[in-house]
């Protein structure tokens, strides 16, 4: 879907959009915090940036992409590091370099969850930031056939939570109690 789109790129900062083009996943910790990013490229693989013992990790456990897919970096994290630090610029500067290289530097560039330190940081280095959105509900509906076991399992297990809760509600059942058994479900 990026290769139809109008976009040279996706930047990509949402742990799910991560864990989609990446097949990784930090843990629920990281979901508000922007502090993993992608670039997803119409032809090369994508490179994961994360701090640097994930990044490692990566190196060592994903052999579905090359080496030099997983990065060691620090993003802005939601203006953590602000403009002073020189971060958000210089984070800018190595994005444009990866552009550059693959002749994408004049292409706009699809983001998901930007943080406005990173926005305005790639706005001052000339690149135009656009909504990578529809271009990953494009690629969400393809679904391989494991993919649709998977949510046929999922679904199964809520249904059977709801249920469980549903069997369980009464006046005077404690609402910890209700949240114990669809847990246990």
């Amino acid at each position: 879907s990026l290769v139809a789109s109008d976009l040279g790129a996706l930047l990509l900062f949402d742990p799910n959009n991560l864990r989609y083009v990446t097949s990784t996943a930090i843990g629920t910790w990281e979901r508000d915090k922007n502090i993993r990013f992608a670039l997803l490229f119409r032809e090369d693989d994508p490179i994961l940036w994360d701090f640097g013992s994930a990044a490692t990790h990566h190196q060592l456990y994903c052999p579905w992409f090359p080496e030099s897919s997983w990065r060691a970096w620090v993003p802005p994290m939601r203006g953590a590091m602000p403009d002073a630090t020189g971060v958000p610029d210089a984070m800018a500067e190595m994005l444009y370099q990866e552009l550059r290289e693959r002749g994408l530097e004049n292409d706009p560039i699809g983001m998901d969850v930007p943080d406005i330190t990173t926005l305005l940081a790639l706005q001052r280095k000339g690149i135009e930031v656009a909504d990578s959105q529809p271009v990953m509900l494009e690629a969400r509906k393809l679904k391989t056939a494991d993919e649709l076991a998977l949510l046929d399992h999922a679904a199964g297990m809520a249904d059977a939570a709801y249920e469980e809760i549903y069997r369980l509600l009464r006046p005077g059942v404690k609402e910890n109690d209700i949240v114990a058994a669809a847990m246990r479900v």
